[in-house]
Formats: structure tokens, sequence, C-alpha cells
């Protein structure tokens, strides 16, 4: 059985996790983040989960896959169609080149 004080802060964090989810999904139209992607695809030349958590501009990959259903779908409608092994090749690569220039 859960402490009564427990249940309490356990349904206080849960309603402000969906107040803040709900928040997020307000603030953020697609356009808006299909206009971050194209400029994260210009700059860097692939997308990835990691690569638009790194971005301050950028709401977390979460926001947008909530958005979109998948991030292949977002990726899709910011003019990046590859299949899943292209993506995880252009990340690595990607990832390789950003640690090499930062040694």
């Amino acid at each position: 059985m859960i402490h009564p004080v427990a249940r309490a802060r356990r349904k206080l964090r849960e309603n402000a996790i969906l107040e803040a989810s709900w928040t997020i999904k307000q603030c953020h139209t697609s356009q808006e983040l299909i206009a971050g992607l194209k400029r994260l695809l210009r700059e860097h030349k692939y997308l990835s989960a990691r690569l638009i958590d790194q971005d301050a501009h950028m709401p977390c990959a979460a926001t947008v896959r909530l958005q979109f259903g998948t991030l292949r779908k977002a990726y899709k409608r910011a003019g990046w169609a590859r299949t899943h092994r292209q993506m995880v090749i252009a990340a690595m690569k990607g990832r390789y080149q950003a640690e090499r220039t930062a040694a």
C-alpha cells in the first residue's frame, strides 16, 4: 500500500508533467519545427535525435516525435527522406567528424 503523502506527491508530479507537455505542444507549430529541422539539416547535413536535443533553438526530439508521430516523418517533411540504415550511417559520420574537429 502506498502512503497517502507519497500518493499525493506522485499525483502532483504527474499533473505537472501533463501540464508541461501540454504547454510544449501548444508552443511550437509544425512549420516552426520543420524550419528548425531544415536549419539543422543545412548546418550538419544530417538529422538525428541527439542533434535535435543538443540544439539550443529546438525543443527536444520527443516534442518533435509527438508532433509528427515519428522522427522519420518529421525528417521527411524537412526534406531528408532516408532509410533507417542511411540515417544511422549519417549520424555516425557526423559524430565522428565532430569528435575529430574537437580533438
